[in-house]
């Protein structure tokens, strides 16, 4: 059970690709599905208590990681430089569900000691949400009530790099910068599943990068085999190299870089649709109090690439 709620596991990877991205739709309309609304405290806890508190968070749970309003982004470096798609955006497969933010509570208080506007919504839900107008409506009049006013807004990053085969890559660092500065407030609180090092969350404080305020976006991705007879290749990318030693390839390192300016921007990215078409769609990179997940792709191929490789030849 630990090893499950375990910031960035396995296991919910795996099971928001059935919940959130697959082909059924859990929370709305359908007939299979229910209406879900999601409260959480705007406070941490105090006293002893607070010793374990984390910002942007009840006490206990990520104010990003209440909603079941996530995107997944692929960004692919596998495909060819030219005629290829490298961004992918995969939305959310049912309702549109945010948090629900609810003051002077947090993560043991809001059911020890609800506050009457709270029951009162929760009456309100039970009692007038019967089809998918009733639901939309009440949805609506609970944003605006029970909003994140004087919250900073922080957003989480789920991500998972993984070779052409599925395999996945333990060895890997990501970089947001723009306008040729690193965007060193991503990287500032940093998970790795203990389980799978190929898994990583970035917990981003919204409110301290101003993404608002950017002109550009790119990720830089530097990866790591740690080996000379094995490496990556993919789109825009490189092998990084020891001066000291003759140029010499360093145990397998690659780094490669991918423009997301029109993620900040024009917010316009290809985005997967029903059937599995793909179309334009005004999409964000940046989206406070949601979850993102970021598939990275690379190619791990023999080295020499071009050359007979050390690793299979007769």
């Amino acid at each position: 059970m630990l090893d499950g709620l375990e910031l960035a596991s396995r296991l919910t990877w795996d099971l928001s690709q059935q919940d959130l991205f697959g082909g059924m739709s859990y929370y709305g309309p359908e007939e299979h599905s229910r209406y879900v609304f999601i409260f959480v405290g705007k406070e941490a806890y105090s006293g002893l208590r607070g010793a374990v508190n984390r910002p942007g968070t009840d006490g206990t749970v990520r104010w990003s990681g209440c909603s079941l309003t996530s995107r997944k982004v692929i960004l692919d470096f596998t495909q060819p430089e030219s005629g290829s798609q490298h961004i992918e955006i995969q939305n959310w497969t049912h309702e549109d569900m945010p948090a629900l933010f609810v003051d002077k509570v947090n993560h043991g208080t809001i059911l020890s000691d609800p506050p009457p506007e709270l029951v009162a919504a929760v009456v309100g839900i039970l009692s007038e949400v019967r089809d998918d107008a009733s639901f939309q409506n009440q949805r609506t009049l609970l944003s605006q009530r029970f909003a994140p006013d004087g919250l900073d807004q922080w957003q989480q990053f789920v991500v998972h790099a993984v070779d052409e085969r599925g395999d996945g890559i333990a060895d890997y660092n990501i970089e947001l910068y723009a306008e040729g500065q690193s965007l060193a407030e991503f990287e500032m609180d940093v998970d790795t599943y203990s389980g799978d090092h190929s898994f990583r969350c970035f917990h981003v404080n919204l409110s301290r990068l101003k993404p608002d305020s950017l002109q550009s976006l790119g990720l830089r991705l530097i990866a790591a085999t740690g080996s000379l007879y094995v490496g990556y290749r993919g789109y825009q990318g490189k092998a990084l190299l020891r001066e000291a030693e003759g140029a010499k390839p360093q145990e397998g390192m690659w780094m490669g870089e991918l423009d997301l300016t029109p993620l900040v921007r024009e917010g316009v990215a290809p985005v997967e649709g029903e059937k599995g078409e793909v179309k334009k769609d005004k999409v964000k990179f940046f989206c406070p109090y949601t979850t993102t997940l970021i598939e990275l792709r690379l190619d791990r191929q023999p080295l020499p690439l071009n050359d007979p490789n050390g690793v299979c030849w007769f």
